[in-house]
């Protein structure tokens, strides 16, 4: 279990990240339940992933000048210690948290941890699970419309919330942003000379693979 990062490069090979999991997934009865999975696990059990966790590793890329990226794993992102103080402390532009959870909605608590990072250190928030965890995930009090095909979300300082949802007969979805530019001043009222910004929404469309 572990994110791989692959920077693409002009006249070579892309140099290739490895981020591994930091955390091991507990499986309580409320999410044995939410994923009917209580016909293999027992849900008065509380089920342990089975991984090794490696030490704790944290990249950040510069991508541009004015955008700087990182990725989160499962609980990295809810978390605030180490992980998060590292993340405060670098406060990138972009956020990627890479999710084994059910639909990205805006109650939920992916949503809420992604507000925490636009606040603070105003970074720009995409979070993303699997479709077949989306479509697993079945709340017993749910009576509200279906929500299977929320696989993601996002986030940003300026305000926008956005749910991404795979339309029936739709196999990917492409999230169009744009850089926008802001000056940084100090406080006696110098400006900050290098270009700053951050990635904001700028649309959201869908592929079919025919």
């Amino acid at each position: 279990n572990y994110a791989a990062v692959h920077l693409p490069q002009m006249f070579s090979e892309p140099f290739t990240f490895e981020q591994g999991k930091h955390h091991r997934w507990k499986l309580d009865h409320d999410q044995i339940v939410r994923y009917g999975l209580s016909s293999a696990l027992n849900p008065e059990t509380d089920w342990w992933e089975n991984i090794q966790v490696v030490d704790r590793s944290l990249h950040f890329f510069a991508i541009r000048e004015w955008l700087c990226t990182c990725v989160l794993i499962c609980e990295d992102l809810a978390r605030l210690d180490p992980v998060g103080q590292f993340v405060r402390a670098v406060a990138p532009d972009l956020v990627i948290a890479l999710l084994f959870d059910g639909p990205q909605l805006s109650n939920r608590w992916p949503a809420y941890h992604a507000t925490v990072l636009a606040d603070d250190p105003g970074a720009s928030v995409l979070t993303l699970t699997s479709l077949g965890m989306a479509k697993l995930s079945r709340p017993t009090n749910h009576h509200g419309p279906d929500h299977a095909t929320v696989i993601g979300m996002w986030r940003d300082a300026s305000g926008n919330f956005v749910e991404i949802r795979l339309p029936p007969n739709s196999h990917a979805a492409v999230l169009t942003l744009h850089h926008r530019s802001r000056t940084s001043v100090t406080a006696d009222g110098r400006a900050n000379p290098h270009e700053l910004g951050s990635p904001v929404f700028g649309g959201l469309n869908y592929l079919r693979i025919t």
